[in-house]
């Protein structure tokens, strides 16, 4: 593999495990946020909160959460990329062969 494919490979890989793990987090926090905050939220009482509660999710926040995230996973994959392309990996996994 050249240096760029290599780097392009790492991009594509990480890229695609962070968007997935953002989707699926971000999916199932609302969900449980809808499903789990109407019955924890009670008055001093100890009854339900009548008019039942609204779920509301910042989601102005949520998009700049994930993509600082993003910004910071890029700049992990780009860094390994950097060291990975300076090792000859050919020899790297031919090492255990002779002995």
């Amino acid at each position: 593999m050249r240096r760029g494919q290599l780097a392009a490979y790492l991009w594509t890989e990480q890229l695609a495990l962070a968007g997935a793990a953002a989707l699926l987090g971000t999916g199932l926090g609302a969900g449980l946020a809808a499903v789990i905050m109407p019955v924890v939220t009670v008055d001093a009482e100890g009854d339900p909160v009548f008019p039942g509660l609204l779920t509301e999710v910042p989601w102005g926040w949520v998009w700049v959460v994930a993509g600082g995230v993003t910004l910071v996973i890029c700049g992990v994959v780009s860094g390994v990329a950097r060291v990975v392309g300076r090792v000859d990996l050919g020899r790297v996994l031919r090492a255990g062969e002779d002995g």
